[in-house]
């Protein structure tokens, strides 16, 4: 009940096909939580008001129990006891659904900019990198595309520069960036380029999106909706434009 053994990997929903590590027990937690405000939204358009306060009664409930696991121990980065800050879903999903309370919310979005990226181990990235010229490789290397993982070379993630999200994040890292006023980093991370990016899609030859952020040639569809939550950002920029 408390998490003391848990450490990410149970199995479950999760924030598919992301570049870092899941978080079931927060996923599935907080949409626990959703339903609950969901019923009560719908009986409060309807006059139920019974079917209301039981439905806000079960919504309540789980968010008290994630904002207390999360934030246990002095946690300020919205991590569940054992995490390491490195998991998603995270900050983003907790700010974007208000979980977090209000006076802990900026300390949180503040550690959320602490999060950095990394490289990825992933075949086909390698083998992509064993097979393009020398002056190739040295043009990602000075793009900042690409550096050493264990002393070979390797494609890198950004966190901030590009997407490290799964299917869910992606939408409410672009919304929590855009509600605090941080358009621009929303920006950055749709228009960046390299791995883990849609100019990294459109450089290999794609004609409609990807189901994973990395190249796969046998198991993930190269024409699949799955990291689709990238255009909800459209209306996030159309603001920034006309702004």
């Amino acid at each position: 009940d408390e998490l003391k053994n848990y450490t990410g990997r149970f199995s479950g929903l999760g924030d598919w096909l992301a570049m870092r590590p899941r978080d079931t027990f927060l996923t599935h937690t907080a949409f626990a939580m959703a339903s609950g405000r969901c019923v009560a939204y719908i009986a409060h358009k309807l006059g139920a008001r019974s079917v209301k306060t039981a439905a806000l009664g079960f919504a309540k409930k789980y968010e008290g129990r994630i904002s207390s696991l999360y934030l246990k121990n002095g946690k300020d980065n919205f991590d569940f006891p054992r995490g390491s800050a490195i998991h998603t879903p995270g900050p983003e999903m907790s700010l974007f659904t208000r979980i977090v309370p209000g006076p802990k919310r900026c300390v949180i979005l503040k550690n959320w900019f602490k999060r950095e990226g990394n490289t990825w181990p992933g075949d086909e990235e390698m083998n992509f990198l064993n097979e393009i010229s020398e002056t190739y490789l040295k043009h990602l290397v000075h793009s900042g595309e690409v550096s050493k993982r264990k002393g070979k070379w390797a494609m890198g993630w950004s966190q901030w520069r590009g997407f490290n999200e799964g299917i869910l994040a992606i939408r409410y890292s672009l919304k929590v960036l855009s509600d605090n006023g941080f358009h621009h980093i929303a920006l950055r991370k749709a228009a960046g380029f390299g791995f883990a990016t849609p100019e990294y899609l459109l450089r290999h030859n794609a004609t409609t999106m990807w189901e994973s952020w990395w190249r796969s040639e046998d198991l993930y569809s190269r024409n699949h909706p799955m990291l689709g939550e990238q255009v909800s950002g459209i209306d996030i920029f159309n603001f920034v434009f006309i702004y």
